[in-house]
């Protein structure tokens, strides 16, 4: 997996975080360029993965610092935004990465896991948010790729929720896969708090088997040995303790490894 590519809009010279990471300020160029870097990195095996869903191009600050918001309405969004993450969408992308940017427009004002959606929750965590990204095709069928969390151990997560808390949070609200970048305990907390979660139902079976289920496929496209077939050993024999690799072996221990 390759969390790429970044499909942000690069619309604020101010943004601290972005800037020479968006393919350009226009919207169709990024979903263009976008498009075309999932098509070549899955052709060649690897899982892409767009991000910052929903556009973290238009802020002004940083959330591996803190909290930020992207204020923009629904038809703003839908102009600019969104466009290319329905390119990279219809390309077939393995997975979304959802931001820690609140988006007041997506709210679905829904209560879960000890959070409210009420505009001021970050994408991450808005169940609001992560529905949007799964109809982003604009078809009947849902997007059913997995969809990552941003690290949560970010300043806009770590900050204001704590990662145990936001780690059930944003599987409730229909994430995948929680990212965990650094802290091993913090690592033990999330997978503790979503499991706790599963089993009072605060997180439904249905959206743990979805997330099951998306991840699966994606396990199985990419991640899956390729097949083998059974060694000649007539063949190992020539390569295994031959005189050639006998003579680099020999030479070094002669020379010490220089």
């Amino acid at each position: 997996v390759n969390f790429a590519p970044v499909a942000d809009v690069d619309t604020n010279p101010d943004n601290p975080v972005i800037g020479a990471r968006a393919f350009s300020r226009d919207s169709q160029v990024v979903g263009g360029a976008a498009a075309a870097f999932v098509r070549a990195q899955q052709a060649c095996g690897v899982a892409a993965v767009a991000k910052h869903w929903p556009g973290h191009g238009d802020t002004s600050k940083d959330t591996h610092v803190g909290a930020c918001t992207v204020p923009h309405s629904l038809k703003r969004l839908s102009s600019v935004e969104f466009p290319p993450f329905a390119k990279a969408a219809n390309a077939g992308v393995a997975g979304m990465l959802v931001a820690h940017v609140s988006c007041p427009a997506l709210k679905s004002g829904d209560e879960y896991a000890g959070v409210r959606d009420d505009g001021k929750l970050p994408a991450t965590l808005s169940r609001g948010a992560v529905d949007a990204l799964r109809r982003i095709s604009g078809a009947n069928e849902r997007y059913r790729g997995v969809v990552f969390t941003d690290d949560m151990e970010m300043g806009a997560m770590v900050k204001n929720y704590g990662v145990a808390l936001a780690s059930a949070a944003a599987v409730a609200a229909g994430c995948d896969a929680i990212l965990m970048c650094h802290g091993e305990q913090r690592q033990k907390d999330a997978i503790d708090s979503i499991t706790d979660a599963a089993a009072s139902g605060v997180i439904s079976e249905q959206r743990m088997a979805e997330a099951h289920a998306n991840l699966d496929a994606l396990m199985d496209r990419y991640c899956a040995p390729p097949p083998m077939e059974a060694p000649n050993a007539e063949h190992v024999l020539t390569i295994v303790g031959s005189a050639e690799n006998r003579r680099i072996v020999e030479a070094l221990l002669r020379d010490g490894g220089k």
